[in-house]
């Protein structure tokens, strides 16, 4: 937005602030839908709106690109899969953990994804280290991200839960 639309940075931060306030108002709502329904399905649905948007900018977005038509809605879809998916993991992932070792899987939980995180921008920064006046630039760390929702929304189909006892 700033460097091949000739956006200012004010016009950059009110461009991209639409994703978290989209991303703020659906975690109040998919966050209450999912204590009450599959907070799961809203986990893999969230994460597939997010490869969604993230897919729909690696293929559409270019040095011509045209804010309402293409980068808005992304920012928007990438809101709302956010809202609907990442508040709910903690949930999900400590449904079925006893209460006597709750502190330290949920430590570990929040940890491990604090620690993906820090990885995750390393190595976006990593691969965007040359070419920062071209597109190739902003194309190669959008399939970096792209990649790792991927990973991320496949994750979320790996079987979780309690073993059940009685077929032991």
């Amino acid at each position: 937005m700033f460097n091949f639309w000739g956006y200012s940075e004010l016009q950059v931060g009110f461009g991209v602030t639409v994703g978290p306030v989209v991303a703020g108002a659906s975690t109040v709502f998919f966050s209450r839908l999912g204590e009450r329904w599959n907070a799961i399905a809203l986990c893999r649905t969230g994460a597939a709106i997010q490869v969604i948007a993230i897919g729909w900018q690696v293929v559409r977005l270019g040095a011509e690109a045209d804010y309402f038509a293409e980068m808005m809605p992304t920012i928007v879809l990438f809101g709302l899969g956010w809202g609907m998916c990442v508040p709910l993991l903690n949930s999900v992932a400590l449904a079925w953990v006893d209460d006597s070792c709750f502190g330290e899987i949920s430590g570990l939980f929040n940890t491990l994804r604090y620690a993906a995180s820090a990885i995750g921008i390393a190595g976006l920064f990593a691969l965007l280290k040359e070419e920062a006046g071209s597109i190739v630039y902003y194309q190669r760390g959008l399939v970096f991200f792209l990649v790792f929702a991927i990973i991320a929304f496949v994750s979320l189909w790996i079987p979780i839960g309690r073993p059940d006892r009685s077929r032991s």
